[in-house]
């Protein structure tokens, strides 16, 4: 998969495209990937390096996303895609007509295909939708394909903002049947202050956080941990400050990995979400603290031997 940005030179290679903020890249957006890399034409995805909601947000409180970009760049290399283009959202960007933008998409990434979402918007004050899209597909010389709305269990349409309800309030398992695979954090695993080996016997792996990462609320989660190499082991997972052991505001993950004894400090890692388990506590005592994650640890087994 090769990478370009606005500034890049494009070659002169006939397009199937897809355009959308792509923040997690859930089943809705999986139907229209899959659809384009069904055509006989060069695949690109067309989205942005910053999501537009973190350039409009009006809002003191930083703007999260599901998937950072190297996380969703692992996704879309591992689909085959042929080119992932981040555009930079930028005032002239925005003041596009919804004709304007279709003859970028024609003229500069030639595009002789699109594929969509029927809720599909774009343009200045997103004035385009699937039936101007289509209407101007003669005119330009693409053809066009629009998707239905993907829906979840409960009838609803699947989208980003809905997804991220569901992991901000810790309905992991909702969130990740509509996201069509598990929610995960990776990163690089880091020293601690080595106090779940030494005094807990529970020894765990560390991960800083992405600080544009969306996390689920502070707690314990039942969770699977996988390596570069392919590797996957249970394990379970505390997001939180750690305010028995510490009392620093320093926000972490920390995973103890069920059998599991070797040095992988400076390993990259995925720590993938199954099951939220319960919030983040202060305890009275390091004894009380080592009792509720032997209980944690047993609920997490027990999850692994019933799924």
């Amino acid at each position: 998969m090769q990478i370009i940005n606005s500034q890049s030179k494009f070659k002169n290679e006939d397009t199937a495209v897809v355009v959308g903020k792509f923040d997690c890249l859930h089943l809705g957006h999986m139907e229209i990937i899959d659809d384009i890399l069904s055509r006989p034409l060069k695949s690109l995805v067309f989205t942005f390096s910053e999501s537009p909601r973190i350039i409009l947000s009006h809002s003191n409180e930083p703007v999260k996303n599901i998937l950072t970009n190297a996380e969703k760049e692992k996704i879309l290399e591992g689909k085959n895609i042929d080119y992932l283009l981040y555009y930079e959202f930028s005032k002239e960007f925005m003041s596009l007509s919804p004709e304007d933008f279709i003859r970028l998409l024609v003229e500069k990434y030639h595009m002789k295909y699109i594929s969509a979402m029927d809720d599909f918007r774009f343009g200045s004050k997103n004035s385009g939708d699937t039936a101007f899209l289509q209407s101007m597909a003669q005119k330009y010389g693409y053809k066009c394909h629009i998707v239905p709305a993907v829906r979840n269990e409960d009838d609803e349409v699947i989208t980003s903002t809905l997804i991220r309800s569901r992991i901000s309030e810790g309905r992991i398992k909702s969130a990740n049947d509509m996201l069509g695979y598990d929610y995960f954090v990776s990163g690089k695993i880091v020293h601690g202050r080595g106090m779940g080996k030494k005094v807990l016997d529970f020894p765990t792996i560390n991960l800083i956080p992405d600080s544009k990462k969306l996390l689920p609320p502070n707690g314990a989660y039942v969770t699977k941990i996988e390596f570069p190499d392919g590797k996957i082991y249970g394990g379970m997972t505390n997001i939180g400050f750690k305010p028995t052991v510490s009392g620093k505001n320093h926000l972490g993950i920390e995973t103890h990995i069920f059998d599991f004894d070797h040095d992988v400090y400076g390993r990259d890692c995925r720590v993938i979400f199954l099951k939220y388990i319960r919030p983040e506590k202060k305890f009275d005592s390091l004894t009380s603290l080592s009792e509720q994650l032997s209980r944690d640890k047993e609920f997490s087994k027990q999850y692994f031997i019933h799924i």
